[in-house]
């Protein structure tokens, strides 16, 4: 999801219970939060996401395509979980 888009992360709950309703159990699942480096027009509340990623046994990150900001960390968190 993007951090300054509410609507995006809307899509990340629907996705996320489509994946728990067809998708393998034990699946492991990062949530990713894009665009870290606009934190001054963040739409999304950090804390939400982290209580959401938490109750879905998923970890979250900040991240930033554009700078790589935490990219390679939370690649390597994901391949340590799988």
């Amino acid at each position: 999801y993007e951090i300054t888009s509410r609507e995006s992360f809307e899509k990340v709950k629907k996705w996320v219970s489509e994946l728990e309703e067809h998708a393998p159990k034990g699946i492991v699942l990062t949530i990713a939060g894009n665009k870290a480096d606009l934190e001054t027009m963040r739409k999304v509340n950090n804390n939400e996401v982290e209580k959401f990623a938490k109750l879905h046994n998923a970890n979250h990150f900040l991240v930033s395509a554009k700078n790589g900001l935490n990219v390679k960390e939370m690649f390597a968190d994901l391949s340590e979980r799988i």
